[in-house]
């Protein structure tokens, strides 16, 4: 990580979000974590921005750029044009778990005003899903029911406009073909 940039001497990092694997940066802004026999990617999570990296390529000496977190807002809306008012909603983040892909899990969780609208803040820049929240059974646990998708933009504020209650678009053209061809 470069320190002139972001300034992270001396800054707490974790190797797997917890305490373990903790350890904090060296005066010049640089880490390093043991490497891991399946580690297939990095991810960075800072108050100025976010960064994912594949360290397939590996190697020393691996400079990251933050990219700026951003903020998604949007109006969730029934099929008849009405609001759907207090409906729990939250972010998830696409990973394949048969190609061995890391699973990180987005704490943003929200509920529609009155009105249908949704704010989440801090959203990674990447490929991110708006899921609806159903509960199902005791304890408090639930399954996500995709609404939407997107491709975050760093930095800005991303536009969802009216979002139809359970009616998400279809996947990316590309997702469609990997999928027909079991990639």
């Amino acid at each position: 990580m470069l320190q002139e940039q972001f300034g992270l001497n001396g800054t707490s990092v974790s190797s797997y979000g917890g305490k373990e694997g903790f350890l904090t940066t060296k005066a010049d802004g640089k880490f390093s974590f043991p490497r891991l026999s399946k580690g297939l990617k990095l991810f960075v999570a800072h108050p100025s921005g976010y960064v994912e990296e594949s360290v397939e390529r590996g190697g020393d000496n691996l400079k990251l750029r933050l990219k700026p977190w951003a903020t998604l807002t949007g109006t969730l809306v029934y099929s008849n044009g009405t609001a759907a008012a207090n409906v729990p909603l939250d972010l998830a983040i696409d990973y394949n778990w048969q190609r061995g892909d890391p699973i990180m899990h987005i704490q943003g969780k929200i509920v529609t005003d009155a009105q249908g609208n949704f704010l989440f803040t801090n959203v990674p820049p990447r490929h991110i899903q708006v899921n609806r929240m159903q509960t199902s059974g005791f304890g408090g646990g639930y399954s996500s029911i995709q609404q939407t998708w997107l491709d975050v933009s760093p930095g800005v504020t991303n536009e969802l406009g009216k979002v139809t209650y359970d009616t998400p678009p279809p996947a990316p053209m590309i997702d469609q073909i990997k999928q027909k061809l079991g990639l």
